[in-house]
């Protein structure tokens, strides 16, 4: 049975009007309001859209999936994932619905990986794809995505992205790729404005550009048309008003008996400005890591009950545990996080401790202005070697 879009009400247009804070003076900004205005992107609290941080897959699926299809997602199911497991997250249905229609794979394993990052290879061919633009056949010693990269080269972005295939995509490049691509971009929003208006149905012929296209251009100075794509996000004025970004780790107790349970639980709650937590060390408090397997770093739903998505696979080193993550804490939204793994049978119970010996075994920077979150005050202690902590760990 097909489901139907419970969740499209997430996605609403903006009605603040206007740009957002953070994307005034943007190179982008032209892009960004095209999105905003037919409803395809909303702002975060505090009217901030973050154009120069990092999205990662279930973001950008998400928006592609309203660029191409607007409110009509529907999926056979909207567990298509071995990752999908629990509480439904808000980016299952388009994820699936891409699935569904070819435009994506996910991994060997099955998962869908919705917390990683994502490049331009990647995003790339998913476009062509959710777009229907035609494909050639790879040719014998081409690159997996060379065929989709050949499929855009009559469009805007090469010229300003080139082929940088490892390029991991912001944002603010979403919205520029999508409005330059050319295609049909939906309309979420009865009230966008009609001087910024689709195109037809169908494929521009070559040299053509969308309607979209051509308000863009006479929108922007020829010298703001080759900015740079990536920018000091401490240029834009209105960034000078927010404040610094702090985050507090409370760790929860939860034994671990073997299986595939937490072998770590803690809680992270972000003040000032939304953060990214990008990174964590832990080191064996009881039991050894050889004993455990396919370990991972999962963000819980809101209510706590169940894992809504893989943020970072753990890298051990002998019973030390290292973790790159990703993982948006918003103010006011207090996000749990666990570790866990898949204990070997019969082995002893192994939990996990923040590795405090490493005076960088908590990471994270503010989703806004960009700025690394230094010194970790730990329960209390004195902040050694910085004027501010601006990472604090509790344990429990």
């Amino acid at each position: 049975m097909l489901l139907t879009s419970l969740f499209a009400s997430l996605l609403l247009a903006s009605t603040t009007g206007g740009a957002f804070l953070d994307t005034v003076g943007h190179p982008y900004a032209p892009e960004i309001a095209v999105l905003r205005e037919r409803g395809i992107v909303e702002g975060y609290t505090g009217n901030l859209f973050r154009p120069d941080i990092p999205i990662n897959r279930a973001e950008y699926l998400k928006i592609l999936m309203f660029a191409v299809n607007g409110n009509n997602q529907t999926a056979a199911s909207p567990r298509c994932f071995s990752d999908f497991t629990g509480t439904p997250a808000w980016y299952w249905l388009p994820a699936c619905a891409a699935k569904d229609a070819g435009v994506v794979d996910g991994y060997p394993d099955g998962t869908f990986r919705g917390g990683s990052t994502i490049n331009f290879a990647e995003a790339v061919k998913m476009a062509v794809g959710a777009w229907n633009i035609p494909v050639a056949e790879r040719s014998v010693g081409d690159a997996w995505f060379d065929p989709y990269f050949a499929a855009i080269a009559d469009t805007d972005v090469p010229s300003n992205y080139g082929y940088d295939a490892g390029y991991l995509l912001t944002r603010a490049d979403v919205a520029w790729i999508f409005v330059h691509l050319g295609r049909p971009l939906a309309n979420l929003n009865a009230n966008a404005s009609s001087q910024i208006s689709a195109p037809s149905e169908g494929a521009p012929t070559a040299g053509t550009q969308s309607s979209i296209t051509t308000a863009i251009r006479s929108s922007l100075a020829s010298s703001q048309a080759s900015s740079p794509r990536v920018i000091d996000p401490h240029s834009v004025a209105s960034i000078a008003s927010i404040p610094h970004g702090s985050l507090l780790i409370e760790t929860q107790p939860f034994p671990g008996t073997g299986g595939d349970i937490p072998i770590a639980l803690f809680t992270a709650t972000a003040e000032g400005q939304d953060v990214y937590f990008t990174g964590a060390k832990f080191s064996a408090a009881s039991g050894t890591l050889a004993n455990a397997a396919d370990i991972r770093l999962v963000q819980y739903s809101e209510d706590g009950k169940s894992p809504e998505v893989t943020v970072a696979t753990g890298t051990a080193k002998g019973d030390k545990l290292t973790f790159t993550s990703h993982a948006l804490v918003a103010v006011g939204h207090p996000r749990l996080f666990g570790v866990l793994a898949n204990l070997r049978a019969g082995s002893a119970r192994v939990t996990l401790t923040f590795d405090t010996s490493d005076p960088q075994f908590l990471d994270a920077t503010g989703a806004v202005d960009g700025r690394q979150l230094t010194g970790i005050r730990i329960d209390g202690a004195a902040c050694g070697g910085f004027n501010n902590c601006w990472i604090e760990l509790k344990s429990k």
